[in-house]
């Protein structure tokens, strides 16, 4: 990384934390993707630890090829690629992956333990144990791209959208991005405890995040612009419990879609591995 990223968030300005973390963003994904391209990589997508890729089980628009690839089949995204493939005879270079924003309300262990195998834990999973999202699509989805297909990335823009031949996310929000996405992006707030774990620069926004200047909402921009509402620097852009209760309260739909693919990673593993790879599943922790 270079040097000005190493420096502590204290040692900047107002908003350095989320411009920090943004940097090192960016030159992970210049020394990640050329690596990836060395080893003859196909599908890439950048994600986060607390996101997961899935079909998009509940698009219209492609239910006759998802239904193809039950969720509990291992390997079910890759294949449904390749499947879609073949019956569209094309290839997208990029596909933009709607993303879910989970929050963390618990349901009944019994509601959701039928959906693992005896004796898995239901609790310890994020993608099972945490069920309410957000009504609605979160703005920023992720990209899905073949390597193949694209050529050497001159510019990156961002984790949202890595290449110029990646839809632009404005015309993805016109879009009901529902009925128009094979595959999809699912992100978990998690409880308090995994949420706030990790040492993340943006936090230290939260001491100088009021320091008077105005915002226009939801962005970093600094100066006001003629016309435009402006108030003092959005909660979203730190990682405080305000933003945490905030995303919370916001997860108030039931989604299933992820339920149910331990059954098939059991199967297809078989138990005694299963069990060696799912030791400290959901504990919060290095060691």
């Amino acid at each position: 990384m270079p040097k000005k990223v190493k420096a502590l968030p204290s040692a900047f300005d107002n908003n350095t934390g989320v411009m920090m973390h943004r940097i090192r963003q960016t030159n992970f994904i210049k020394k990640c993707i050329p690596e990836l391209r060395k080893r003859n990589a196909t599908y890439v997508t950048l994600i986060d630890t607390d996101e997961f890729v899935l079909p998009s089980y509940t698009s219209w628009y492609f239910f006759n090829v998802t239904r193809q690839v039950p969720r509990y089949e291992p390997g079910n995204v890759l294949r449904l690629l390749k499947y879609h493939e073949q019956i569209t005879g094309t290839q997208n270079p990029c596909l933009y992956m709607p993303r879910y924003f989970f929050g963390a309300q618990e349901s009944p262990k019994e509601k959701l333990q039928k959906f693992v195998p005896v004796p898995v834990d239901a609790q310890s999973f994020i993608t099972q144990r945490f069920i309410y999202r957000e009504p609605k699509i979160n703005g920023n989805g992720k990209n899905l791209i073949n390597m193949k297909l694209v050529p050497k990335i001159e510019k990156f823009d961002s984790v949202h959208k890595i290449t110029s031949v990646c839809p632009e996310l404005k015309d993805m929000w016109k879009l009901n991005q529902n009925h128009h996405s094979i595959v999809r992006v699912h992100h978990y707030l998690g409880t308090t405890e995994q949420h706030f774990f990790r040492d993340d620069p943006r936090e230290h926004n939260r001491q100088n995040a009021t320091n008077g200047n105005e915002t226009e909402v939801g962005s970093g921009v600094t100066t006001p612009k003629k016309g435009r509402k402006y108030k003092k620097p959005a909660t979203y852009l730190v990682r405080g419990m305000e933003r945490y209760e905030r995303l919370n309260k916001a997860a108030t739909h039931e989604d299933h879609g992820m339920l149910g693919w331990l059954f098939g990673f059991v199967k297809a593993v078989g138990w005694e591995t299963a069990k060696e790879l799912l030791e400290g599943v959901g504990v919060v922790g290095v060691e």
